[in-house]
């Protein structure tokens, strides 16, 4: 997504700005948009690069036996524990990144469809390719193969996040 906009010579008057105050006055006349991720695709895959993968950026540094945390239902159980506002932002409810008035919320599962209604929305050509970058594969875990005790605690930590983008809670 953000490639294609680079591409496109999009300037961004805030990108990526988890850390700033979005008061809302400022960007009056902006087109405001961003894009959310299944809570569970989402979770899984940040596990995935971060833990698995020993992935960079994971916050996990600060961690005591990092090497605990390979198991899933531990690393959710971790997590519980850590507050939802400070967790690195690979692990944090996506409703405390996206602020409350937004013109556009799209979907990673529907990236090229989204993306294109943003390119048109801000005039740009809805027929160019939309690469897939970042893609690293079916995820390791099967969530049909976590615990019921790990799924509640996951629909816990992610409860906004299911009920503000319209994602369904497995049962």
């Amino acid at each position: 997504m953000l490639k294609v906009l680079r591409e496109n010579s999009v300037v961004f008057e805030v990108e990526q700005g988890f850390h700033l105050p979005l008061l809302g006055y400022e960007y009056l006349g902006y087109f405001s948009f961003t894009f959310v991720r299944n809570p569970y695709n989402r979770l899984v895959s940040g596990w995935t690069n971060k833990v698995i993968n020993g992935g960079t950026g994971g916050g996990l540094m600060r961690v005591k036996s990092p090497e605990r945390l390979r198991n899933f239902n531990y690393f959710v159980d971790w997590l519980i524990d850590q507050d939802p506002a400070e967790i690195n932002i690979h692990y944090r409810p996506q409703t405390l990144l996206v602020p409350e008035r937004v013109d556009f919320i799209g979907r990673t599962e529907s990236l090229a469809s989204d993306l294109r209604f943003v390119l048109s929305r801000i005039g740009l050509d809805v027929d160019q390719d939309i690469p897939k970058e970042n893609e690293s594969g079916p995820p390791p875990l099967l969530l049909q193969d976590v615990s019921g005790r790990t799924l509640d605690t996951i629909h816990s930590l992610y409860r906004n996040d299911f009920e503000r983008f319209g994602y369904p809670m497995l049962a």
